[in-house]
């Protein structure tokens, strides 16, 4: 099985957690994209990008959750990546290929309840999950990793458990 990790992360040179998650493989177990890179100018090589798609069977979408939702670019690439005619309408190009999703958020992930901000991180995702159903793909999966309560780090077990489930996710 040969997986993808589309990594869309605005400002990746500053981040912190995304690049700890990615210690979570050794070199060559995973196909590592950073679309936000491969963009020139913010302009998504749509052909390359669906033939990257097409050469993966497993397809993890790492990103930061702001404002409770995927970075703009990350929208983008869907609006333009997972076109009419090639991955939806008629095009069947993701249909049965494996998708996960690993996502960063800047404070605790308690926050992420019914009873703190009135929704959970299973529920913030939705929106990509149902993407992924819609070009009839098979989502496998969630991992997240959030702040400690000073919102200045993140806390190692935390990271330890959620390395774990990432490898689990994506190999």
């Amino acid at each position: 099985m040969k997986t993808l990790i589309l990594l869309v992360h605005p400002n990746y040179g500053a981040s912190v957690a995304n690049k700890a998650l990615l210690e979570a493989f050794n070199t060559g177990e995973v196909t590592l994209h950073n679309v936000c890179e491969a963009a020139k100018g913010g302009k998504i090589d749509v052909a390359a990008e669906q033939k990257l798609l097409e050469a993966h069977d497993r397809i993890i979408f790492q990103y930061p959750t702001y404002w409770f939702n995927v970075p703009a670019f990350l929208k983008q690439y869907l609006d333009e990546v997972f076109a009419y005619g090639w991955a939806y309408g008629g095009g069947e190009a993701l249909k049965g290929k494996e998708f996960g999703i690993v996502t960063t958020v800047g404070q605790p992930v308690t926050n992420y309840s019914k009873e703190v901000l009135g929704f959970t991180i299973e529920e913030i995702v939705l929106p990509m999950k149902a993407s992924i159903s819609y070009v009839k793909g098979k989502f496998i999966g969630l991992v997240y990793l959030g702040r400690d309560k000073t919102f200045q780090a993140f806390i190692p077990e935390e990271l330890k458990k959620a390395k774990e489930a990432y490898r689990k996710l994506a190999l």
